[in-house]
């Protein structure tokens, strides 16, 4: 029986696709095949493994009951509990909670503790696309919620 609740991690985004993939109510493709996990900690580990600009999403599987459980069969991480998963989503919504501490000290302005409003979200990361100190730094996590269609 499919998981009602599947994670995927993505990381090393440019800002633009950062961004689109938050976007509310769109629907795209994951792919023919797309690895996800039974695991939220498992897809969060994976999407911090990148740089700058990343996000998680948390699947909602509940009506579409798709993919496919491998636990260890094929994924080369055996703890990884794998499902895959070749469909479609719609973005419910999304919560970003920005690491301010990445920004260079001369940016003075507002500093919200999280981000849930796409017009927001453009707003700072464009901030941060300015301001930050390093390519590489934690720019803070972000989940982004869909169904899985």
């Amino acid at each position: 029986v499919p998981a009602p609740r599947l994670y995927r991690g993505l990381h090393t985004l440019p800002p633009d696709i950062y961004m689109a993939l938050c976007k509310p109510g769109e629907v795209y493709h994951l792919g023919d095949i797309a690895s996800t996990s039974l695991i939220p900690e498992i897809a969060q580990n994976f999407s911090e493994d990148g740089e700058i600009w990343y996000l998680t999403y948390e699947l909602d599987n509940s009506k579409a009951k798709k993919g496919l459980y491998t636990s260890q069969w094929t994924s080369g991480f055996e703890l990884e509990d794998e499902v895959i998963l070749g469909a479609q989503i719609r973005v419910k919504g999304f919560e970003w909670t920005p690491n301010w501490n990445s920004l260079r000290r001369d940016y003075f302005g507002n500093r919200p503790r999280q981000v849930t409003d796409m017009n927001n979200m453009i707003h700072y990361v464009n901030i941060f696309e300015k301001y930050i100190k390093n390519r590489e730094l934690y720019t803070g996590t972000t989940i982004v919620y869909a169904e899985v269609l």
